[in-house]
């Protein structure tokens, strides 16, 4: 401890000579010398050079200098020596210590970055340091006594982040580099994105190129696309399309071409619709296309979007036979694979309503559908009704009511005006309560109609929505496929086997 009562310092002397150059003299006077008596000793560059070439440099605001003996496990912790040899170690657990218990005057040696206060360092300790630090480095060796130790902490006040020192400089500049290194990061991702966008636009190329060729006729159209993505996989299944397609033209090449039309139209339609419905945690969920003997292009599509959002979507395409199918076939398929990218259910239906005005080339061609998404944490349904039927809401109550939900909206691909659209669609949303029941289907329900008799041509029959409603309320307690069977039943006993003009579908959603 001796040591630390003697004064030394480092001083630069400047010659005239400019052969001598700069010279360094240590002076120092021990305890015992008188206080006008100096050891001066010269320090040759080359020993400071070599004194100091290994050195590793800490900044930080003050040093301080005590003994202290560590209690407890920390005392096995400091005889670890890690990667050191040799008495001088650097202890990696500076911040547990020397907060733990404070200091006194006589132990603590403290040197400040202020002038005032390095002159006065004998009235200094931990208790009135007047700052916050944290230890930054530490440097301790082993006394002769066991578990005792000195030790040399460098701390930083935390008010020197609001002081213009080197400190905050060096703050200034990694902050620099950060930001500097975050911008070169963002630009990178900014040309990921451009790519994945890039490739994802040439895959849906290749695919609408594929629909107009199977469209045109063109049965041995082969879509070639490489990667085991979701576009890959529906490649796939295109061309296992096209394969079957071309099969069923060669089985009814001696049958009438609008039987052959309705056939096809039909393996492709149910091929097209989900094969299991999502596990919807919370709800219960049913869903049911009957086709008619001339298919009319209804469609519904359901699947998870992430854990907590669920798309679903009812729709009808207008026209008949198998350009109906095949219009239905390209609208599930743009719907699935742009939600991918856009959850914004407007601005969907406008990019879909831009797709069928650009590509579609029989103007008599629309599409009515009702597009949402389900969020079960906020147990909201958001949708658009693009001039389709309105959704209907039985609310779960001891006496449960029917209400259609009010939405305003244009089928889609009838107007090329994207401003039109947007005033025309309108974003609504539903809260789902317990026990309620919402109900999305097509006009082959409402329309259903069949001849009044044999004899009387022209003459027909409508189900109409008041028995669609009345059948409604009297299986609105049900589960969902249990009103979807009940429906059903009444449709099948009301065409007593007449000839169907139109699909039905319907999507039954229950909160639990």
């Amino acid at each position: 401890m001796e040591v630390f009562n003697q004064e030394l310092s480092i001083v630069t002397l400047r010659q005239d000579s400019a052969a001598n150059g700069n010279r360094k003299f240590l002076f120092f006077r021990p305890e015992n010398f008188p206080q006008d008596s100096l050891y001066m000793l010269p320090v040759d560059s080359v020993f400071l050079k070599q004194l100091f070439n290994r050195t590793k440099l800490i900044v930080g605001s003050g040093l301080v200098a005590y003994h202290f003996k560590p209690k407890s496990i920390l005392a096995y912790l400091y005889r670890v020596r890690f990667w050191q040899a040799g008495p001088i170690r650097i202890n990696p657990l500076g911040l547990l210590n020397p907060f733990i218990r404070k200091k006194s005057q006589s132990e603590v040696i403290v040197w400040d970055k202020t002038p005032e206060r390095r002159n006065h360092y004998g009235f200094l300790s931990w208790s009135n340091l007047g700052s916050y630090p944290i230890i930054v480095g530490r440097v301790f060796f082993p006394l002769e006594t066991k578990d005792e130790y000195f030790a040399m902490d460098i701390y930083y006040d935390l008010r020197d982040l609001f002081r213009w020192n080197f400190m905050t400089q060096v703050l200034l500049v990694l902050i620099g580099v950060f930001f500097l290194l975050n911008s070169l990061l963002i630009r990178r991702m900014i040309k990921f994105g451009s790519q994945i966008n890039r490739l994802i636009v040439d895959k849906f190329a290749l695919l609408r190129k594929g629909v107009r060729a199977i469209a045109s006729g063109n049965l041995d159209y082969h879509v070639e696309m490489k990667g085991e993505d979701e576009f890959g996989e529906f490649a796939d299944h295109f061309n296992l399309m096209s394969k079957e397609l071309k099969r069923f033209m060669n089985e009814a090449r001696e049958k009438e071409r609008l039987d052959q039309e309705l056939k096809i139209a039909h393996q492709v339609q149910l091929k097209m619709l989900p094969e299991t419905l999502p596990e919807i945690k919370g709800y219960q969920l049913a869903a049911d296309l009957t086709t008619a003997n001339e298919v009319g292009g209804d469609f519904y599509d359901i699947f998870a979007l992430d854990n907590k959002r669920y798309l679903i979507a009812v729709g009808d395409v207008s026209g008949k036979g198998m350009s109906a199918a095949f219009y239905m076939a390209q609208f599930i398929s743009l719907l699935r694979y742009s939600t991918t990218f856009i959850l914004d259910i407007k601005k969907l239906a406008v990019r879909l309503n831009e797709y069928l005005t650009e590509h579609v080339f029989d103007s008599n061609i629309f599409v009515t559908a009702v597009i949402g998404i389900l969020d079960i944490s906020s147990n909201e349904f958001k949708f658009v009704r693009a001039g389709h039927s309105f959704p209907v809401l039985i609310a779960g109550k001891d006496e449960p009511t029917l209400e259609e939900i009010q939405s305003n909206g244009i089928g889609l691909g009838m107007t090329r005006s994207k401003q039109v659209l947007r005033q025309k669609l309108e974003l609504t949303t539903v809260l789902l309560n317990p026990g309620d029941r919402l109900i999305l289907y097509t006009d082959g329900f409402t329309e259903a109609a069949k001849k009044a008799s044999a004899d009387e041509e022209g003459q027909k029959i409508i189900y109409g929505e008041a028995r669609f409603f009345e059948q409604l309320k009297k299986c609105s307690a049900y589960e969902p496929a249990k009103i979807i069977a009940f429906l059903k039943e009444d449709i099948e006993q009301f065409y007593a086997g007449a000839q169907r003009f139109d699909d039905q579908t319907i999507v039954v959603l229950k909160k639990d």
